[in-house]
């Protein structure tokens, strides 16, 4: 996991702490929206550098983790609780790369909601891509 990851991370914690930005996505959820919607949203609240980082991650990114990170958002938030993303490194960096690992821990707790995601930033299978519809840069 590179530091991209961690930077990554306070960005989506950023956005969410905030009440425009809660509000665009709850309504993101509540419609539906693609990953590509997703991500460019968050590349829109971000600065060039991190929005150019957005969309890198999420094309690693396995399908499942924007749906798992806003559901798990949105559960916390509705149960009056905080939520916060956690990038840790992997626990073995090399067996993650070679097997294209992404793991999710999920901790509640008196203080609120944690999700932890560890991953080695550009090693990841082909079935754990995104969907056809990719996430690829808008051309420019």
């Amino acid at each position: 996991m590179a530091k991209n990851c961690r930077a990554m991370a306070h960005v989506l914690n950023s956005i969410l702490e905030s009440e425009s930005g809660a509000n665009e996505f709850r309504n993101l959820m509540n419609h539906g929206a693609s990953p590509r919607e997703i991500v460019a949203a968050i590349a829109a609240r971000s600065d060039g550098e991190m929005a150019t980082l957005a969309w890198e991650e999420f094309r690693d990114l396995p399908r499942s983790f924007l749906t798992t990170w806003l559901v798990t958002w949105r559960l916390a938030e509705e149960s009056g609780q905080s939520f916060e993303l956690v990038s840790e490194p992997a626990p073995r960096p090399l067996e993650y790369a070679k097997a294209g690992r992404v793991a999710y821990r999920i901790e509640h707790d008196n203080d609120g909601v944690r999700m932890y995601v560890n991953h080695v930033q550009g090693y990841h299978a082909d079935w754990f891509k995104p969907a056809p519809e990719g996430i690829e840069a808008p051309a420019v």
